[in-house]
């Protein structure tokens, strides 16, 4: 069936100012997503889904973006890595895009009386390709001012349009390059304070001038992939911890631009144990011309457990938004899920001999959240934490 979408799409090739690439709204589940320098910081051999709609409404499709996620934390290494796969699919002119990506982040540890420093740098060697299904637009030359999309006789009306072949683009080269200071106050206290700061820069090969034919478009018209980047402050505190039980705080700053777009959140999460967490967000997004557009809150929970005898942990999350502006009254909500599975030993350090079990108590800080490798004082999370008492 044809709908009139020419206006939207031809917003969306036009150039650098409208375009925005797909984003999941929040860290949990896709953290390495946002950063390459978070890739492995769970601590453990992990694969993960995620799955994210929005803009749903009465006869609309939503937009779609969908991850899979194969990480692997190396406590005997100086690196981490991970493989990822994504694809959206924006309305119903089926505008789509695949990203295929390796992911390596090193961590250079330093001490800091009894504190510990992590410098995380990353890099996502990502391949992208968009396509898009022309025969679900109608473009300006289809439409007759009596008979609309028809002749007097009922047949369609043509168009000049000629869609370019395979109504793709070519491969794309869009890596990301990223860092994290991650800062945990007292490795021998059971109520540490911990700080992460990060920063990243998406479609990095595709900066500067002259054109270095890294474009994105589907109509052979030169369009520039515009530069993303991102920021984020996350901090956590443990108000109480007693009995091998703890409760957490986790209050966070997220922002990120890309062209004349911006988007920022800010909120904070409440955790108990590994066992489960709630999070309210705040959430705004702005066109640089036009000040704020739309403005949202989100709930956010999440739940985790160990199973099959230790030898691996299971993660889900959930996250539900509402409008507060902009589409509130034409739009459904935004919805997001996640499921991870996480082994409790790597491949690659445990057949070295040099890594850790993380779910022997022995290996366990007294910090509740964070764990480290005593050879290279690399910082993990530490979810394996509760099994471990």
């Amino acid at each position: 069936m044809y709908k009139p979408l020419l206006v939207p799409f031809l917003l969306l090739a036009a150039g650098r100012l409208l375009a925005q690439d797909p984003f999941f709204t929040h860290f949990q589940g896709a953290e390495s997503h946002f950063n390459p320098a978070l890739t492995g910081i769970k601590g453990a051999r992990s694969f993960g889904i995620k799955y994210k709609s929005q803009w749903a409404a009465a006869g609309i499709q939503p937009f779609q973006t969908g991850l899979l996620n194969f990480e692997e934390s190396l406590p005997c290494l100086p690196f981490d890595y991970g493989i990822a796969m994504a694809f959206d699919q924006e309305g119903e002119g089926r505008l789509q895009t695949y990203d295929l990506g390796v992911k390596v982040a090193g961590a250079p540890a330093f001490l800091a009386g009894k504190g510990l420093f992590n410098l995380r740098l990353g890099i996502n060697a990502q391949f992208s390709l968009k396509r898009v299904d022309f025969s679900r637009f109608v473009f300006s030359d289809q439409l007759d001012p009596k008979y609309g999309l028809t002749d007097p006789n009922g047949v369609p009306n043509p168009s000049s349009f000629t869609p370019p072949a395979d109504s793709r683009s070519l491969p794309l080269f869009t890596p990301t390059v990223g860092f994290l200071v991650n800062y945990l106050s007292d490795t021998r206290s059971s109520r540490p304070v911990s700080i992460q700061l990060g920063a990243a820069l998406h479609n990095a090969y595709s900066l500067g001038r002259p054109r270095n034919g890294n474009t994105e478009s589907l109509l052979g018209i030169e369009t520039d992939i515009p530069e993303r980047y991102n920021a984020f402050l996350r901090t956590e505190f443990i108000p109480v911890h007693s009995g091998g039980n703890f409760a957490s705080l986790s209050p966070q700053v997220f922002y990120q631009r890309q062209g004349g777009l911006s988007y920022w959140e800010t909120g904070m999460r409440f955790g108990i144990n590994r066992l489960a967490g709630i999070g309210l967000f705040y959430h705004a997004s702005s066109d640089q011309s036009n000040g704020p557009s739309t403005r949202w809150m989100s709930l956010n929970l999440d739940f985790g457990s160990a199973v099959a005898g230790y030898k691996g942990r299971v993660e889900a999350g959930a996250s539900f938004a509402w409008n507060k502006s902009g589409l509130k009254n034409f739009v459904g909500p935004v919805m997001e899920i996640s499921m991870t599975y996480h082994w409790a030993r790597s491949w690659i350090c445990r057949d070295a001999g040099r890594g850790l079990d993380y779910t022997r108590g022995k290996n366990s800080p007294e910090c509740p959240t964070w764990t480290f490798s005593n050879a290279r004082r690399k910082m993990y999370e530490n979810i394996w934490y509760k099994n471990a008492q």
